[in-house]
């Protein structure tokens, strides 16, 4: 008689989801690599948390619909559902609402079990410190600095990007318009793309 494998319960959600072969394991590895810094520029436990969910919603997807190939973004679909299901935001951007909704009903989702499917930072941060027993390596002060201006320049992109689409799609800037930031000198007035302000304070560059 063939025996059945038997997944190990534990307290600690993410353990079970890998357990349950919801998630590949190699999974650990990814997260081990950035939340510690060791071998690449770390994330936040929330922008691990976030991509941890996208490979969640796919997985459930891809359950559902086997052999259709996703048109869309998950990042997308997990911003749509944090926003409606978990987080009850009475702000939501309209043009995330809109797509989001349009790839619910499309592929006939269900939301709410989707929603529930999500992970919590926190029980993201039980995992990596408690199950894989890995801290963060102390960040010098200008990683520390090159780290927080890119989180920082991402925020702003995200923020910037909708007035910019109403604007594109209003007529009043051109289909080609991206969004660039810049850092002015004021002693001398000189304007400098962050990004390579980023950049030299990542060498170690006095800027």
């Amino acid at each position: 008689m063939e025996k059945k494998s038997v997944s190990v319960v534990t307290n600690c959600h993410i353990c079970n989801i890998l357990n349950n072969e919801i998630l590949d394991k190699s999974i650990n590895e990814w997260l081990i690599d950035h939340y510690s810094g060791e071998h690449i520029e770390p994330l936040s436990i929330a922008a691990l948390t976030n991509r941890f969910n996208e490979q969640l919603l796919q997985y459930y997807f891809l359950k559902q619909h086997p052999n259709i190939d996703p048109t869309f973004d998950f990042e997308v679909l997990r911003e749509y559902l944090q926003e409606v299901y978990l987080d009850n935001d009475d702000h939501i951007d309209s043009k995330l609402f809109s797509i989001g909704n349009s790839i619910i009903k499309h592929f006939e989702l269900d939301p709410i079990f989707l929603s529930t499917r999500l992970v919590a930072p926190h029980t993201m941060q039980h995992h990596l410190q408690n199950c894989l027993a890995i801290r963060p390596d102390k960040l010098s002060s200008e990683e520390s600095l090159h780290v927080k201006f890119l989180q920082a320049t991402e925020f702003a992109h995200k923020i910037l990007q909708s007035p910019l689409d109403i604007a594109i799609n209003n007529g009043l800037a051109s289909a080609d318009t991206q969004i660039d930031i810049y850092i002015k000198d004021i002693t001398t007035g000189e304007m400098r793309p962050i990004k390579e302000w980023i950049t030299k304070i990542s060498k170690g560059r006095v800027i």
